[in-house]
């Protein structure tokens, strides 16, 4: 099964808090359109542009918790002027999408990527190529190991197997 991504979530728990602001508190000011509206440009985004959509919702997190903008009217929490529910979210999204976000801004090509995986599948075999069948069993069922590992522990098995 498929886990839920983070940024689905929040976006589920913004449009919810809208919903209630809008049924709870009929007076809109300028800075709750502006979170809606950037709220739906995000949400409309992330069914074809993901990368662009979590941008946007980080921004939008970002100043949701300064106060720039606002997401919900009918509650205000606020700790040293910041908007703690906001700024719980936003650190949220962030932590767990910081290595992706990392990636996308460290200019690292796919071709990169693919390039320094297969170093270490190579480090990898190199390390365990004087390792028994029994051993290499047990490295691809080891949760500690890394994917690269489990990798190099399966082609060095199955070339074991085949001698």
């Amino acid at each position: 099964m498929k886990s839920i991504k983070i940024e689905i979530i929040v976006m589920i728990l913004l449009w919810i808090s809208v919903i209630a602001s809008v049924n709870i508190n009929q007076d809109f000011n300028p800075l709750f359109l502006c979170g809606v509206i950037g709220l739906f440009l995000s949400s409309v985004l992330y069914i074809k542009f993901k990368d662009y959509s979590l941008i946007i919702l980080l921004v939008l997190l970002f100043l949701g918790s300064l106060n720039f903008i606002q997401l919900f009217t009918f509650i205000r929490i606020n700790f040293i002027k910041l908007n703690l529910p906001i700024t719980i979210l936003f650190a949220l999204v962030l932590y767990k999408r910081y290595n992706e976000l990392k990636d996308n801004f460290s200019g690292k090509t796919n071709h990169d990527r693919k390039e320094e995986r297969n170093k270490k599948i190579i480090y990898f075999k190199e390390k365990f190529q004087n390792l028994s069948i029994e051993e290499l069993e047990y490295n691809l069922e080891n949760e500690h190991l890394t994917d690269e590992a489990k990798i190099a522990s399966n082609i060095l098995l199955n070339e074991k197997k085949q001698a």
